[in-house]
């Protein structure tokens, strides 16, 4: 079995995470109190980071993708 990891593999592994997460913190919003609360606003807070960095990331690889076809030419 071959581990190789692509950008494309990483990237559609952390948003599967992503869109779980998400599910797992509307499953949990009628359930628990104050601590769950606060545990799902942290939780949040990461998802929302987490996302801008995937996206900074695809970004930059697709700068880095242009300028090698830029230097290429």
């Amino acid at each position: 079995m071959t581990d190789h990891v692509t950008t494309q593999t990483l990237k559609d592994d952390l948003s599967t995470v992503l869109r779980d997460a998400e599910a797992l913190i509307k499953a949990s919003a009628e359930h628990g109190g104050e601590k769950t609360a606060e545990a799902r606003a942290k939780i949040r807070e990461s998802l929302d980071a987490a996302k801008r960095r995937l996206q900074e990331a695809e970004r930059a690889a697709i700068r880095h993708g242009e300028d090698a076809v830029h230097a290429t030419e």
